[in-house]
């Protein structure tokens, strides 16, 4: 539901946020004290996906790829480039994209990034069938790669089927978890 908190987790794990209370780690790194380190280790998908919108989707990941000083080569850029369906696109500007393509070149970026934590939130926004099998194939291949994936949304049932563990935020606050298979779509 909108307001319990899901946004406000993901940017406090990020640490574009400074939690009120509790805490957290990434790797071991206290996401307070250790900000700095634990940002090399998260990727983060925000709503609505940040991106140069004059710039082709190449030369976005280009330029990630240069600021961020991730050493990718120009084949990796083009293959996940490829491996979202935007291929032959990727030299189009990003303002002309739809919604759904420019969130195709979010999961694009993420791949490109290569991190051990990933962060989604509201990823299936905007993505129609083939982009949901996408969604789920990407995540089954930043899991198999050892990556933990922390996805917020407000649509349980269309994410179910891609998550290991759900938890139930309400009021800033976890109210209920349950493990894949512990809940079907006809109790949420």
């Amino acid at each position: 539901n909108n307001g319990s908190g899901k946004t406000t987790l993901l940017r406090c794990l990020s640490t574009a946020l400074v939690p009120d209370f509790g805490r957290a780690t990434v790797q071991g790194i206290d996401i307070v004290s250790g900000r700095e380190a634990v940002r090399g280790l998260v990727a983060h998908l925000n709503q609505p996906p940040g991106f140069y919108g004059g710039l082709s989707a190449h030369e976005n990941l280009i330029l990630a790829n240069a600021v961020l000083n991730l050493g990718r080569k120009e084949e990796d850029i083009e293959s996940v480039l490829r491996r979202v369906g935007l291929g032959s696109k990727q030299n189009t500007p990003l303002d002309s994209f739809s919604s759904g393509m420019k969130q195709r070149f979010a999961l694009a970026r993420l791949s490109l990034l290569q991190r051990d934590l990933i962060l989604l939130d509201e990823p299936e926004t905007h993505l129609d069938a083939a982009g949901l099998r996408l969604l789920q194939e990407l995540i089954g291949e930043w899991k198999a790669r050892g990556a933990a994936i922390v996805m917020v949304s407000s649509d349980l049932p269309e994410v179910m089927n891609m998550s290991d563990r759900i938890a139930v935020v309400w009021g800033g606050r976890i109210v209920g978890q349950f493990a894949r298979g512990e809940v079907n779509e006809e109790q949420v």
